[in-house]
C-alpha cells in the first residue's frame, strides 16, 4: 500500500477554478508517480472552509471515468490562524508499489512543505 500527498491553492472559489486546481494536482500526482488508476483504493480530499462553490471530490471523480470505482471522501479542514486560503489537499491510497514517491505541492500550497521543493 502506498500513500501519496498533494496540495494546491485555487485562484478563486468558482467551480471552474476549483476544478482546474484539483485536476492539475491530481494529474501531476498521476504523472510523476506513474499511477495505475485501477490500483487506487481511495482518495481523501480536504479543502479549506472558503471553498463553498462545489465539492472538489465530485469534480475529480467526474474528470476521469477510470475513477468511477474509487472511494472518495471530502472533508473541510480545521480552520486556524494563518491557514492557507482556497487550499485543496489530496491523500491518495493505492495498492500500487511506488518506490520513489513524489508528493505534489503547487501554487500557494508549496508553503506547506518547504522540504519538498
Amino acid at each position: 500500500m502506498t500513500f501519496l500527498r498533494g496540495a494546491i491553492t485555487a485562484d478563486k472559489d468558482t467551480p471552474q477554478a476549483v476544478k482546474q486546481a484539483i485536476c492539475e494536482c491530481f494529474d501531476q500526482l498521476k504523472e510523476k508517480n506513474k499511477l495505475d488508476l485501477k490500483e487506487i483504493g481511495c482518495i481523501i480530499i480536504s479543502c479549506t472552509k472558503d471553498i463553498k462553490s462545489i465539492n472538489p471530490a465530485t469534480l475529480l471523480r467526474e474528470s476521469d471515468s477510470q475513477l468511477n470505482d474509487v472511494a472518495f471522501f471530502c472533508v473541510e479542514e480545521h480552520d486556524f490562524t494563518d491557514a492557507l486560503n482556497l487550499c485543496v489537499r489530496i491523500l491518495l491510497i493505492t495498492e500500487q508499489k511506488i518506490n520513489n514517491k513524489t508528493h505534489i505541492y503547487l501554487k500557494g500550497a508549496k508553503a506547506l512543505r518547504r522540504d519538498n521543493q
